[in-house]
């Protein structure tokens, strides 16, 4: 799991000061997404 991703779990379980958990629940999907592109640009590049 990315860092950024580990970050924005432990915000959105409440372990920052923060409390926008929309706003965690979108950058954290949004990350997801992400890594799955980078994954499959990689595999990709396999090819």
């Amino acid at each position: 799991m990315l860092l950024k991703q580990t970050y924005l779990l432990l915000m959105l379980r409440g372990k920052s000061e923060a409390n926008h958990s929309e706003l965690i629940r979108q950058l954290l999907n949004n990350t997801g997404y992400m890594s799955l592109l980078v994954d499959d640009l990689f595999e990709l590049s396999k090819l």
